[in-house]
């Protein structure tokens, strides 16, 4: 048995992706785990003994959250939270957290297990996901996603669908041509063969139809990029509906200078005028001036590159591609202004005549910010992409009749599907038949009831049927009050629980064992209770008497012992080495020690009831003067008092009796050693004291368990003297009074420790 313990509790140290601790019942941590070291960052030094509520956030702990998942663990048997909590350093980490009651024998909660896990990296991919949304979405530049398999759709945002008047949704799933927006299909096939080809397209310029009716010019820009392990292509589309009619009223002006130079002057593209052969700037106009930062006499006449808003390489690849084709049509040129900021510019040259020169009209555009923003959605996605391709646990979303549109890669480690075998398929083709209903109704709550985030736990069959155990977080998406789908985590928790299943046949184990134990001890304690003097004989020979009896566990080491022989009445207070069933078994020989004493062997003086008993229980044990280690003994104060006399006589090993006279407290003082203790090789023998009673005194028999109770508002020993005030300040009440006063005193004064430090035991006896 406790080999099995050892290895469970090995088992569950060693585990290091989950943080499993166990609290008592008030929240303090008790044991700590390797994963719990990980995840939280703290040794188990620094944390066992420490409230659990460390971990929380300080607006949780000001909510008392951690008070309210204990609540609702120990009335619902378990509670589940997921949220951010605070690791040893102060940083955070998204933890996903299960408290579970524990119970003893009668179903009272003594402790909850909790097991951590964080899913600071899943939350984060998600995080990613939302942050790239934003950017996509946010985009004044149209933007779609499409497959390069089949040119379909898989993604769009509001800039596009705003452009062409259609819903997204009659995007999703088709291609641009089956939705009707392409005119030129040749332009469309250019883009997708240079992707193919190159890996991007850059500024081709086609014309598009607008739902209406109406026809759009736009310029396309294309790059490919992996998606879920296939070839996507992403594309800009940049509306120039408005340029195009510029530009052709820019050649019905050209025909006259003054209408040109009009034209020239009043673009609000910049444009200027080289010439062909020196390749110097004839004329400039003031968008071009304005973007670049220069004065008009400090650009005309020189060339690009001595103005130095183009490198030399650049105007050279320029300028000879010029001459060769005779025009550039939207040449995406890297240019810097006078201050040395660097803007990206997209150039369209055209050959022509100027006063009678050979010449070239440029215009351009300043797409920096584009190309700023075209840089910014794909970083984020291939920064959101990487995050979710390598996560560790299986990421998915589904739309919002439950089926797969997306999935990592990791999924086929834990179904063993592929990624295309899932893909438009329903989520419940993984769930084991038992667990479909229960699963599907967890959602449906979530729906209905508009809950961001669940966590549930199931059971999965994989494609070969093997089962696995998964816990999952499910986010709910909602576009506009309207739920669109729900991104998930799912890890594999098989382990986990069979951990869980082995620590509940472990509990079923311990918890009978513990039965077994207590029904024996409780049996003990009838035997014990049988032993002691009853009741009746307790008021026949000391009517006016008390007898405050509390043992710190079901059985005591403590006992009373109380005797009539002759004319004499025996009272003994007895407190054995030892609590709980060492000190209950050696009561048991004590007292039957005491008894033979007097009653076999005669010996009717305290002093030589006690020598007798130091000899007997020496005896018994076979403990002798040569044995080394510790010896098992007993602490005792006897009386002796003469029913006709009313003479007492008193022994005591190290306990004294108090006798209270009218007021004054009088200590009759015990030997300094305890029973069965050897001196100069021979046993040690007590002093026999002797004294007249009196009408009205009152006598105290105990042992040390009353005055060493730990209490109080300091958690100090209440001490002899406080006793001893206590037993002062109740002299006026009867007997039976006076044990519920120290009863109620010593309950108040542990209150703040909690627990009983040792039996204890008062006799009280009035002449």
């Amino acid at each position: 048995m406790m080999e099995g313990n050892d290895t469970y509790r090995q088992m569950i140290e060693e585990i290091e992706d989950y943080a499993i601790l166990r609290l008592d019942a008030k929240g303090i941590v008790m044991n700590w785990n390797k994963g719990a070291e990980k995840i939280k960052g703290y040794t188990s030094g620094e944390i066992i003994g420490k409230n659990f509520n460390l971990f929380y956030t300080e607006e949780d702990r000001a909510n008392k959250l951690p008070e309210r998942l204990i609540e609702q663990a120990a009335n619902e048997g378990k509670a589940i939270d997921v949220g951010w909590r605070v690791k040893k350093d102060g940083t955070h980490f998204w933890g996903s957290i299960l408290i579970t009651a524990i119970h003893d024998e009668s179903n009272k909660v003594i402790g909850f297990s909790k097991v951590t896990r964080d899913l600071t990296d899943k939350i984060n991919a998600i995080e990613s996901e939302e942050k790239f949304q934003k950017i996509f979405q946010a985009s004044g530049v149209g933007i779609i996603i499409t497959r390069d398999s089949d040119a379909t759709i898989t993604e769009l945002n509001d800039a596009f669908a705003q452009m062409t008047g259609y819903p997204q949704q009659e995007f999703i799933g088709r291609t641009s041509v089956e939705v009707g927006i392409i005119i030129d299909p040749d332009a469309r096939q250019k883009v997708i063969s240079e992707v193919r080809k190159t890996g991007f397209a850059k500024h081709i310029e086609t014309i598009i139809k607008h739902k209406s009716g109406s026809k759009l010019d736009v310029l396309i820009s294309s790059e490919a990029m992996l998606l879920n392990g296939e070839k996507h292509a992403i594309n800009y589309i940049y509306d120039i509906t408005e340029r195009k009619k510029a530009e052709k009223m820019e050649k019905d002006l050209v025909q006259t200078k003054e209408g040109f130079m009009k034209l020239f002057n009043a673009s609000p593209s910049g444009m200027l005028v080289v010439d062909m052969e020196a390749g110097r700037m004839i004329e400039v106009n003031e968008s071009f001036l304005k973007t670049f930062g220069y004065t008009r006499q400090e650009v005309i006449g020189l060339t690009a590159n001595e103005i130095g808003f183009v490198s030399d390489e650049t105007q050279v690849k320029s300028f000879g591609k010029l001459k060769e084709q005779g025009f550039l049509k939207n040449e995406e040129v890297p240019c810097c202004t006078k201050t040395g900021k660097e803007i990206d510019a997209l150039f369209s040259v055209e050959m022509f005549e100027w006063e009678n020169r050979q010449s070239f009209l440029a215009s351009f555009h300043d797409i920096t910010d584009i190309k700023e923003m075209e840089h910014k959605v794909i970083e984020s996605e291939s920064k959101y992409r990487k995050i979710i391709e390598e996560a560790g646990d299986v990421l998915y979303t589904s739309d919002g009749q439950g089926k797969f549109t997306y999935i990592n890669q990791r999924v086929t480690a834990l179904t063993e599907y592929s990624v295309q075998e899932l893909i438009g398929k329903h989520f419940s083709i993984l769930i084991a038949p038992q667990w479909q209903e229960i699963v599907r109704t967890s959602y449906q709550n979530q729906f209905k009831y508009k809950i961001r985030e669940t966590l549930i736990e199931f059971l999965i069959h994989t494609k070969t049927g093997k089962e696995k155990w998964v816990e999952q977080v499910v986010i709910m998406q909602k576009e506009k009050d309207f739920v669109t789908g729900f991104q998930c985590v799912v890890r594999d928790v098989t382990e986990r629980k069979k951990a869980n299943l082995l620590l509940m046949e472990q509990k079923r184990i311990i918890e009978q064992k513990n039965k077994d134990i207590l029904d024996s001890i409780n049996y003990a304690k009838h035997i014990q209770e049988a032993i002691f003097p009853p009741e009746e004989l307790v008021k026949e020979l000391i009517p006016q008497s008390f007898i405050l009896f509390k043992p710190k566990d079901i059985i005591s080491g403590d006992f009373y012992w109380i005797e009539k022989f002759e004319d004499k009445t025996y009272i003994a207070a007895v407190d054995c080495t030892g609590h709980g069933v060492p000190g209950a078994l050696l009561s048991i020989v004590g007292y039957n020690l005491l008894s033979k004493s007097i009653n076999e062997h005669g010996h009717i003086k305290p002093s030589d009831i006690l020598y007798e008993l130091s000899n007997g229980i020496n005896r018994t044990l076979r403990q002798t003067i040569e044995s080394s280690g510790i010896k098992d003994t007993m602490d005792i104060a006897l009386c002796s008092i003469d029913r006709e006399t009313n003479v007492l006589e008193f022994a005591g090993a190290y306990n004294s009796l108090y006798l209270i006279r009218k007021g004054e407290l009088i200590e009759i003082p015990a030997d300094r050693f305890p029973i069965g203790v050897f001196l100069n090789g021979e046993l040690q023998k007590f002093t026999n004291h002797q004294m007249q009673l009196e009408k009205g005194d009152t006598i105290y028999l105990f042992s040390d368990g009353y005055p060493d109770q730990f209490g109080g508002p300091k958690g100090k020993k209440l001490k002899y003297k406080e006793f001893k005030e206590i037993l002062h300040s109740i002299q006026h009440q009867p007997m039976h009074e006076q044990k519920n006063t120290l009863n109620k005193t010593i309950e108040e004064w542990k209150w703040m420790s909690e627990e009983q430090t040792d039996d204890i035991l008062i006799i009280g006896v009035r002449v």
